[in-house]
């Protein structure tokens, strides 16, 4: 059982829904839990975190009957130190850099805004617009010999026969601010688009490269062809591949270009500048500069937001609501004189903005207030 298992069981448990069967399984895992999670020790000494479990067991008790005891507090104790590993958000004082951790509290949020979900358009070479998430399954359009495909699953699929005498147009999914979307590429490629990103692409690929430009950001798995190498283009960067698992991160609106690699081999170039990664690394471009610099990728960080999680580690609050804005397709307003201040921790992408918003106040630092599509970040 992964700790992202655990976390969405325990909510299960929270509302009432786990058999006996799953409370067995929590109560089987805790002890894995409490010994592995890194959280843990910097959460204070262990009689200050005995005395915060014992009030959040004492005030959810009430709560719940006809339960086995014996089971809840042993599941219960576990799971309230893995949450606050997992949920808790922790500020950084700029002057001695002593993290200051406190349980999550629901402080008032009035107004509140659902959580973005699968949505893009897919616009042909002849213009045509066709709104995907409203499309029914099954075959959406043939172009040429190749046909696509909206799969029970919610993928866009292409698929193309052999033959060298096909006709090949380009394609663009683009997803709006509060939308993800999945696609499978006429060489079986999967791309996963995050939110306000987009992908143009062949409808079937040819000759001695296979290439495709996005802006935003897409995760793609490339299926292996030492032929015919997989190459992306974007803000004027090129990443080139065989068969490989990788992250890339163009946003206009952030300060540097990211490409992450988890399995195989990428070349990232821009003009004369060009580095090698290996399984692990992240190439990061700032700017209009071609220096490129290599460092160890947060993979966990990197991949959070395809796996349905906001994680952040030491980001300040400005690279927080980035991210916010484009998932819940939401304008950011800042008082002035934000005090400078970095948050870490992971929340559901698929809880409404104010869950998110809470466990941000909970380091009494930051406050917001929501108004209609508007987020205002306070001191």
């Amino acid at each position: 059982m992964t700790k992202q298992e655990y976390i969405v069981l325990y909510e299960k448990f929270c509302t009432g829904k786990c058999t006996s069967e799953e409370e067995i399984l929590l109560d089987k895992y805790s002890k894995d839990f409490l010994i592995d999670d890194p959280w843990v020790g910097d959460m204070g000494n262990e009689n200050e975190v005995e005395a915060r479990i014992t009030n959040q067991i004492n005030y959810s008790i009430n709560k719940v009957k006809n339960r086995n005891l014996q089971t809840w507090l042993t599941a219960a104790a576990a799971i309230i130190l893995l949450t606050v590993g997992a949920l808790l958000f922790y500020n950084l004082d700029q002057g001695d850099k002593k993290s200051q951790y406190s349980i999550v509290k629901h402080q008032g949020i009035k107004g509140d805004i659902e959580p973005g979900g699968t949505k893009a358009v897919l616009t042909l070479a002849t213009g045509q617009k066709i709104i995907l998430d409203s499309a029914k399954n099954g075959l959406i359009v043939t172009q040429g010999n190749t046909k696509v495909v909206k799969l029970a699953n919610g993928e866009l699929a292409y698929r193309s026969s052999n033959s060298d005498n096909l006709t090949i147009t380009n394609n663009t999914m683009s997803t709006p601010r509060g939308g993800r979307y999945d696609l499978i590429l006429s060489d079986g490629t999967k791309v996963f688009l995050n939110a306000a990103s987009s992908i143009t692409y062949p409808t079937r690929f040819s000759g001695n490269q296979r290439k495709v430009k996005i802006t935003g950001e897409a995760y793609f798995e490339v299926s292996k062809n030492p032929k015919m190498p997989f190459v992306v283009i974007a803000n004027g960067t090129e990443t080139q591949v065989l068969g490989t698992h990788f992250n890339i991160m163009a946003y206009d609106d952030e300060p540097s270009i990211k490409t992450t690699l988890l399995e195989g081999a990428v070349k990232f170039k821009k003009a004369n500048s060009e580095v090698i990664l290996k399984p692990g690394q992240q190439a990061v471009l700032t700017g209009l500069s071609n220096n490129i610099t290599v460092q160890n990728a947060n993979l966990e960080q990197t991949m959070a937001w395809k796996n349905g999680y906001f994680t952040f580690q030491d980001e300040d609050i400005q690279t927080i609501m980035r991210k916010v804005a484009r998932w819940y397709d939401v304008e950011i307003i800042y008082e002035p004189n934000l005090k400078k201040t970095s948050f870490g921790g992971s929340v559901s992408r698929y809880k409404n903005v104010s869950d998110l918003l809470k466990v941000l106040q909970t380091t009494g630092t930051i406050h917001f207030k929501i108004d209609e599509r508007r987020i205002i970040v306070m001191n």
